[in-house]
């Protein structure tokens, strides 16, 4: 790698690791005064999907290891230990740790999964191919961030840091722009579209939870 594109992956790492140590701190403070509207689903299904991530950047760095997959790694780790600690959080102070909002975004997940499983398998598509995991990771996150919205409108969200709810959009647009310049210089590809498909559902999905976070 030349020595500009190794700066500007520091750059990014850096930036996205700073940004995702406020994301959790900010959301943390907020919820050691108040869980209003905060959501266990989200943080259980956003976990999942860091683990899945990690898992797959260790055995990337193992394959071939680089300074690039060792900083994967780094904020992989940190997304684990960041949504560890909130979920934890969530079950030391809240009584109705999991509710009806997160008994219908399980059952969403579900279906969702289920039903991309199905259709992949009648094309011979196997849970290993970019665009079917682009639609999994889409259906893991995607209907606990709707139902997170629901919940903000109807029971207040006193308890969702305005913080996180800015640094979620950064990150995912700067995850966004990363896909779009990889298509500029390489084109269109499964595994690009697999990605862009899930990450443009995750930043969709959380302009919902903003508008709900600004109305109440």
């Amino acid at each position: 790698m030349s020595t500009k594109k190794t700066m500007t992956a520091d750059l990014l790492f850096w930036f996205q690791f700073i940004l995702g140590i406020v994301f959790g701190a900010s959301q943390f403070v907020r919820m050691l005064s108040s869980t209003q509207g905060v959501s266990t689903s989200m943080f259980l299904f956003a976990e999942i999907v860091v683990i899945a991530n990690l898992y797959l950047a260790v055995r990337a760095h193992k394959a071939q290891p680089s300074r690039v997959t060792l900083q994967i790694i780094a904020i992989m780790a940190l997304g684990v230990v960041i949504y560890s600690l909130l979920i934890g959080l969530v079950l030391i102070k809240e009584k109705n740790v999991w509710d009806r909002y997160d008994n219908i975004t399980a059952v969403l997940v579900l279906i969702g999964i289920s039903a991309t499983l199905m259709v992949a398998r009648k094309k011979n598509l196997t849970a290993t191919d970019p665009i079917v995991k682009g639609w999994l990771i889409l259906w893991t996150r995607t209907p606990a961030n709707i139902l997170m919205a629901c919940k903000i409108l109807i029971v207040g969200g006193a308890g969702v840091s305005g913080v996180m709810v800015v640094i979620f959009h950064i990150l995912t647009v700067s995850r966004i722009l990363q896909i779009w310049f990889s298509i500029k210089e390489a084109g269109w590809d499964r595994n690009r579209k697999g990605m862009a498909l899930n990450e443009i559902g995750n930043e969709t999905s959380w302009i919902l939870v903003t508008i709900a976070w600004l109305t109440v």
